[in-house]
């Protein structure tokens, strides 16, 4: 008589954790890792905003303060549990099919590395698996990664706002998501690591090529921001039209901050503040050079009319 061999697979957990920080991050950071246990059984990956020019102390810094190992983040490293990568100056630190990727995407909010793009690079690659953490910096770079994280079944951390030297993140972070723990920064490690051994089901995470679409190489071939590739023909819902609408909304909100940032340019230049103006012309052209190629790509797709999806 045969018997059914029952084959038990391991349950999910939150084994990626992504936190950003601006100003007063250091501290904040430092708290953190001074936090965290020895086995701690996810990996964290770390962006603060630098210029891109900057030589980073800072995994040197999270390396002293605790006991996990810190490392400068370098691209197509595994992402190993308990281990604390640090995004480099000039290069958005990224994840994908358990791996760090380090791009020159377009700045954010006028950083790269971005804290925004960390996130949903988290979201999209580990959807529920991810936990983000926004920590201390003024105004609002985190809040929609950390937005991008909760809408992806992922936690959201955040640290106290009377905890942090500057609390705009974390004050526009809670307005954004509701977050499972605010805690001061010296806590926030104990937090993170009953969440990491905590099963989680990832039976409803979005696919994880869902994202605006890059033109790379031959005409016709579409690479997610994530880095999958597919033809004009065989893109997923290319022709679906709440597929198109999604780019649509996309592909506006690109061309709106690139009119933000040029009306700023224009209110800098006649405050001669040049360098400022020189920063906002840099961050427009960078999101009007994005937004060309999904606007391509969905002029050229038959279906639903474009007046329709506008």
């Amino acid at each position: 008589m045969c018997r059914e061999e029952v084959v038990t697979v391991p349950a999910a957990r939150r084994d990626v954790v992504v936190a950003g920080a601006s100003a007063g991050g250091v501290e904040a950071l430092r708290a953190l890792a001074r936090s965290l246990p020895a086995d701690f059984l996810a990996t964290l990956l770390v962006t603060m905003h630098l210029p891109p020019g900057a030589r980073s102390a800072l995994p040197m810094i999270l390396d002293r303060a605790g006991p996990l190992p810190a490392l400068p983040a370098t691209h197509g490293a595994p992402l190993r549990p308990g281990v604390i990568y640090v995004a480099p100056p000039d290069r958005h630190l990224l994840v994908d099919n358990g791996s760090v990727i380090l791009t020159r995407g377009p700045a954010e909010n006028g950083y790269r590395p971005a804290i925004n793009a960390t996130f949903r690079s988290a979201a999209v690659g580990a959807g529920p698996r991810t936990i983000g953490v926004v920590l201390s910096g003024t105004l609002d770079d985190g809040a929609a990664g950390l937005r991008a994280v909760a809408d992806r079944g992922g936690v959201a951390v955040v640290q106290d706002p009377a905890d942090a030297l500057y609390r705009g993140m974390p004050d526009s972070a809670l307005a954004a998501v509701d977050a499972e723990f605010v805690l001061p920064a010296n806590e926030l490690g104990a937090a993170l690591d009953k969440l990491t051994r905590a099963p989680v089901d990832s039976a409803d995470a979005p696919p994880p090529s869902a994202g605006l679409l890059l033109e790379v190489g031959d005409a016709g071939q579409y690479r997610c921001r994530i880095g999958h590739a597919w033809s004009t023909e065989a893109l997923p819902g290319a022709h679906d039209t709440e597929f198109q609408r999604t780019l649509w909304t996309a592909l506006r909100s690109l061309d709106e901050k690139a009119g933000f940032d040029e009306r700023l340019r224009r209110d800098s230049h006649l405050r001669d503040d040049s360098l400022l103006a020189a920063r906002y012309a840099v961050t427009a052209a960078e999101r009007t050079t994005a937004a060309a190629t999904p606007r391509k790509f969905l002029l050229s797709l038959s279906g639903a009319g474009v007046e329709e999806l506008l």
